[in-house]
């Protein structure tokens, strides 16, 4: 197998590297973004200019928390172009995130296999009926997965399943730092 950095010459110059970062950004589904430690954002695919041109977008102070944006919507690294340090944030899409936290609960509330596959399929939105042509089994067994999600998890009801899944993570983040 060949190795792909071997295509490329060894030294490149500013330019060359300005125009590979930007062809590997516009190649992210995601937002995907360069950014100084000011917040000045370099480069941006088009997922990440439509985010920042949304009217309530919530770029600016994610951009102003560099270089720490909040936790578990971008992934962040620190890179060096021109000699110089900047950041490139990868956002995470929604089903990234939600993999994430369900695994983290799944762990946190001592999950089974199937009770994690069941909130995965909960944390998206689906029904009962969904969760077991997927699961290919019973509306019973699935039933019987539910109630036992929820007493490991300690909520009443799968509305606050959910919001434990999402709040109580963020809570897990906010310690962490």
């Amino acid at each position: 197998m060949t190795n792909l950095l071997s295509r490329f010459p060894a030294r490149l110059s500013t330019r060359e590297w300005t125009d590979l970062l930007e062809l590997v950004l516009e190649a992210i589904p995601t937002i995907a973004l360069v950014a100084t430690e000011r917040g000045e954002v370099l480069f941006a695919n088009p997922a990440a200019r439509e985010w920042m041109a949304a009217p309530d977008s919530e770029a600016r102070a994610v951009l102003a928390r560099l270089p720490r944006p909040p936790e578990g919507m971008f992934t962040t690294r620190t890179v060096g172009v021109a000699g110089r340090t900047r950041f490139l944030l990868l956002g995470e899409s929604l089903e990234q995130r939600l993999a994430r936290r369900v695994w983290r609960a799944a762990a946190r509330w001592g999950l089974t296999p199937r009770q994690t596959r069941t909130l995965i399929l909960l944390g998206a939105g689906e029904e009962a009926a969904t969760i077991a042509d997927v699961l290919e089994t019973t509306c019973d067994e699935v039933a019987q997965q539910i109630r036992d999600v929820l007493r490991r998890a300690g909520v009443p009801n799968r509305a606050a399943l959910i919001a434990a899944l999402w709040c109580e993570e963020r809570g897990e983040e906010e310690r962490e730092e």
